[in-house]
């Protein structure tokens, strides 16, 4: 028993420490409305199954939300400018002819390609057109913001 104490307490995981809660909770109900062991048991494998699915989808979402609004916080004003001009293009790749057109920030790329934000593509050996990639991911989200 001391075992299964010292796992409960050692748990880091906040699912597992909600799950836990409810689960015990609901054993605790049922064993006050019946005295049944049997119906206490079931229900707390129940309710902490259900709970631990429950729980770890809802921190996800919320860890989600917060790594992109830290994302997006995490870039200034002349960078936004800079990633906006590729969600109005509506491609991570601009090329160098469209850089020189003055659609991006010279200061603003080279604050992303400092950062490894943007890297650039020397393809003038024929393989296509030489230009700027923004990262896949950081395109991804600012595309859903």
């Amino acid at each position: 028993m001391d075992k299964i104490f010292e796992k409960i307490y050692s748990e880091k995981d906040i699912s597992t420490n909600i799950s836990i809660f409810v689960g015990s909770v609901a054993a605790l109900i049922v064993y006050l409305t019946t005295m049944d062991l049997t119906l206490v048991v079931i229900s707390f494998i129940a309710f902490f199954s259900l709970s631990k699915v429950a729980s770890k989808f809802i921190s996800n979402i919320s860890i989600k939300k917060a790594k992109k609004s830290s994302l997006l916080n995490h870039y200034s004003q002349l960078e936004k400018e800079t990633i906006g001009a590729y969600m109005k293009k509506g491609t991570c790749f601009i090329t160098m002819s469209d850089h020189k057109k003055g659609i991006i920030s010279g200061d603003g790329l080279d604050s992303l390609v400092y950062r490894g934000i943007i890297e650039f593509h020397d393809n003038s050996m024929g393989d296509g057109p030489s230009g700027f990639k923004l990262d896949e991911e950081v395109y991804k989200t600012f595309l859903g913001q």
